[in-house]
């Protein structure tokens, strides 16, 4: 039988508020930030160290290790989760106002999914770009904890030019995310569920339901590849700038960062992918996991 998309929606439609959704968001969002957490670590670490630093994936996280320590890999964990659920209310309340106000006009249904998020991505970088600046210069070797460099940053930058330092890359970061993400979160669904198809009408509605779990893992995890390997090079040039030095910075901004960078490795395009393999490793399994986690919950509180 062909998969009916709107059908599955419906079947699975919950009847939770939008606090429960938001609380249900901030779990499975801070779930999944732990899990990938060691990944993201060295992905930047890669994107902010001088070529020739590191061989290579496993070099850098073996360096990481043996240098400074297992725990490294989680130094600056707490500024990420300390906004999940300021992020999650933000996502979800401005991608719902967007939504709505986009279902006046004549955009066709992809186009409407597409400017939901790239706009939702904006407003969320409002509360992203401070909390991945601590968290990257911890990442990168600059600052031991969060706590010291926020007390560096706002003493010597000031709030715009030090915690929202790179702001400008976070907003194209963030938009080509989420435009990406709900395009293909949706491609994906569709397309896996045509070869794993799943009948409302004929098996009860559950997230436990093999099919279903395994179309949730799968399309959660291959949306998030996709969408990262279409933001990574904005994501790049956002570490280089939020890892940079205060003191003596090597960058003027985001066009500035991303010409010398081109310049400096050979004018080879490929250097904006930097670090695309822990990305790639992390993306999967992370994405997975917080889709999955979430749709498990809200079934919970639905149920109960």
């Amino acid at each position: 039988m062909a998969f009916d998309n709107a059908r599955h929606r419906k079947a699975f439609k919950s009847n939770i508020t939008a606090k429960q959704q938001i609380l249900c968001s901030s779990v499975s969002g801070s779930l999944g930030i732990f899990v990938g957490f060691p990944f993201d670590t060295v992905r930047v670490r890669l994107q902010t160290a001088d070529e020739g630093t590191y061989r290579g994936v496993f070099d850098c996280a073996k360096r990481i290790v043996r240098d400074e320590g297992l725990m490294k890999l989680y130094g600056g964990l707490m500024a990420p989760l300390s906004v999940a659920a300021v992020r999650q209310t933000v996502i979800f309340g401005s991608n719902r106002i967007i939504t709505k106000k986009l279902e006046q006009t004549p955009l066709s249904p992809t186009n409407k999914l597409l400017l939901a998020g790239v706009l939702t991505g904006v407003c969320n970088s409002v509360v992203v770009t401070p909390s991945d600046q601590l968290k990257i210069q911890v990442q990168s070797g600059r600052s031991n904890s969060i706590f010291t460099s926020f007390k560096d940053l706002y003493r010597k930058a000031g709030v715009f030019n030090g915690l929202y330092r790179g702001w400008r890359a976070s907003v194209i970061r963030e938009s080509l995310y989420y435009g990406a993400y709900f395009i293909s979160f949706e491609y994906w669904r569709k397309c896996i569920s045509y070869i794993n198809p799943f009948d409302p009408h004929t098996a009860r509605p559950n997230i436990f339901h093999p099919a279903i779990m395994f179309n949730t893992l799968l399309a959660g995890g291959l949306a998030g590849c996709t969408s990262w390997m279409v933001n990574l090079p904005a994501d790049f040039v956002k570490s280089r700038l939020q890892g940079d030095s205060i003191e003596r910075p090597r960058y003027k901004g985001v066009i500035h960062c991303a010409k010398s960078t081109y310049l400096n490795n050979g004018r080879k395009l490929s250097v904006f992918y930097t670090g695309l393999t822990p990305t790639l490793v992390r993306a999967f399994p992370v994405h997975a996991t917080i889709l999955l986690s979430y749709e498990i919950l809200k079934q919970w509180i639905s149920n109960q």
